[in-house]
């Protein structure tokens, strides 16, 4: 009798392991994935993409007019400069896309990791149990955090990349003001010129040598698309490879067992085997 109650105990111990970790699987698949998959659980992280992607648009805009502005002044000192402005603000679209694929991906990963990873790692916990696989509870434990470190990579290399931008925001001030200029140049247009004369005329007026203020504008448009680069399509790569070596890291850490506990349960010639190895 005693025997058939310790075997009871230990199927019903079994079932109720196995019953939570349906549970858990229900949970992740009908609550948190529901909260992981509404836009409005990420609503501050997409309103901070927004408004860095009106950013970029804003300074390729500036590139289009300041360019425009540039091969307007006579002569040909600027017209290189100006090319090379339009040119470097066609890289910007890659930043773009970016910002469009990390706001994308916020509620499909969260699809990923809690509807489909965390539930799969619980069924394979729940026939670990029966079959006493060590392998199954392992790569559960894998399937766990990779979903976690997945469903969290993109707010927290947004996070970093924000300060990042908030750190270097003063290089943009200058290609904000143009922005401006432009905007109330083309308010101030009069019928004997248009609004890209009249900028032309202020960048003359703005400098002795004009082919000296163009490189400087030239600068300034590569201090800004090298940010950009660097936040929001640079950070968020480094960022998940960190993390995902970190995890790895974690997974393949030993803890180093005593010579006298390893020695228990081996023959002569496994004994001095190990001694040889230790």
């Amino acid at each position: 009798m005693k025997v058939h109650d310790w075997i009871s105990k230990k199927i019903v111990k079994k079932v109720l392991m196995v019953i939570v970790c349906l549970v858990i699987a229900l949970l992740s698949i009908f609550v948190v994935a529901k909260y992981t998959t509404n836009p409005e659980s990420y609503k501050n992280t997409i309103q901070s993409i927004d408004e860095k992607k009106a950013t970029v648009m804003g300074v390729t805009a500036t590139a289009a007019a300041v360019s425009t502005g540039l091969a307007a002044i006579p002569g040909d000192a600027t017209t290189p400069i100006a090319n090379q402005i339009m040119d470097i603000s066609s890289y910007l679209l890659i930043v773009v896309c970016a910002l469009v694929l990390e706001k994308s991906l916020l509620t499909v990963l969260g699809f990923l990791a809690f509807k489909i990873l965390v539930p799969f790692a619980c069924v394979l916990f729940a026939i670990s149990i029966f079959t006493k696989r060590s392998l199954l509870k392992v790569l559960g434990i894998k399937f766990v955090v990779f979903a976690f470190v997945i469903a969290t990579i993109i707010p927290f290399s947004l996070k970093i990349s924000d300060m990042i931008y908030e750190t270097n925001e003063t290089m943009l001030t200058e290609l904000t003001e143009k922005t401006k200029e432009i905007e109330k140049s083309k308010k101030e247009e009069k019928e004997s010129k248009k609004w890209w004369e009249i900028f032309t005329d202020k960048i003359e007026k703005g400098a002795s040598d004009a082919s000296e203020k163009a490189k400087q504008i030239l600068n300034s448009f590569i201090d800004t698309m090298a940010l950009f680069i660097i936040a929001y399509c640079a950070i968020p790569v480094i960022v998940f490879l960190v993390v995902i070596w970190f995890v790895k890291f974690l997974f393949n850490i030993t803890i180093p067992v005593p010579l006298k506990g390893k020695m228990q349960g081996l023959n002569k010639i496994e004994k001095e085997n190990l001694c040889k190895e230790n």
